[in-house]
């Protein structure tokens, strides 16, 4: 296996979280779904995928305060640099922000998933699993650097403004931190400045950390520890193939609703556009709360329905 493959297999798998169910999960697996590279050109994603999911995606978790940097993580390891990407990412980043309900934050997501982009491929580049010491400043001086002259498209010059202004802060925390660096040879990128909201360098240590305990992280409960862990190597296979294009996509014909498993006995065994094949464990109702729960390779989905009662 090629060294970056490898790499990128490794940053994709330990991105997961132990808790199977975990929002942030269920997103790294959406956001690798949806990936299209039909055109020969950059890795996008399938629009109309990507709507079916997060309306599914509604009905199985809850999004949480915010949106997880790692939703971006696919999108960013398909594709070989960021140039290649980038109006791919203002559309995606557009959508995500405006399904969090936070619109305003979009530049925020831009800064971190350019940050992030910089930092993998300096990984990438050095095919070692951790930066320390002067490598580790180097490395964080030349993404501020890369910071000071990016200036992304915009519509006006409003948010132009808007941008700059983010941006002039966000360089002055990464500044903090490549002080911090300076003054301490031995540091590690995870252990800089927790509280400085930089998540994508509070978790890059952990992207790269050894795989060796990667299985019983990402498959809980342990009687489901080998199927989970296997679709999420499955996941990461996936991913480096549609980036080494062995793997073409093909368009997401499918239209479904989440509401054909309300009538669907306990037992039954099919197949859905978005969740593929699933099996209907258990059906509960309390109230007007209606729960189907089932059971499919990448683990159980409690889908949640809130009845109307008349």
């Amino acid at each position: 296996m090629p060294p970056t493959d490898k790499l990128i297999k490794q940053i994709y798998t330990n991105s997961f979280k132990s808790d199977p169910t975990d929002p942030t999960n269920r997103l790294i697996i959406i956001a690798t779904k949806v990936l299209d590279n039909r055109s020969g050109g950059p890795v996008t994603y399938d629009v109309d995928r990507l709507y079916d999911e997060l309306v599914y995606f509604n009905h199985y978790s809850h999004k949480g305060q915010t949106c997880p940097v790692e939703v971006f993580l696919p999108i960013i390891l398909a594709n070989r640099s960021y140039d290649a990407y980038e109006a791919i990412l203002m559309s995606l980043a557009d959508k995500m922000t405006r399904f969090y309900g936070c619109p305003d934050r979009l530049d925020d997501y831009i800064l971190e998933v350019y940050s992030l982009d910089a930092l993998i491929r300096a990984y990438l580049r050095s095919a070692t699993s951790i930066l320390s010491g002067q490598d580790l400043v180097d490395t964080l001086r030349d993404i501020k650097d890369k910071l000071v002259a990016y200036n992304p498209p915009k519509n006006s010059k409003k948010e132009i403004v808007n941008f700059q202004v983010k941006k002039i802060k966000y360089i002055g925390k990464l500044h903090s931190q490549i002080d911090l660096a300076s003054n301490d040879p031995d540091s590690n990128i995870g252990e800089l400045l927790p509280g400085e909201s930089f998540s994508w360098l509070e978790n890059i240590n952990k992207y790269f950390k050894d795989t060796e305990d990667t299985e019983y992280r990402i498959s809980s409960p342990e009687n489901a520890k080998r199927t989970r862990s296997s679709f999420v190597y499955s996941m990461a296979d996936y991913l480096t193939n549609i980036r080494n294009r062995q793997v073409i996509t093909k368009k997401y014909m499918g239209k479904s609703s989440p509401k054909h498993f309300l009538q669907e006995p306990e037992g039954y065994e099919g197949r859905d556009p978005v969740l593929n094949s699933y099996r209907v464990v258990r059906k509960t109702r309390d109230g007007n709360r209606y729960v189907v729960s089932l059971d499919t390779k990448s683990g159980v989905y409690d889908m949640v329905y809130v009845l109307k009662v008349f």
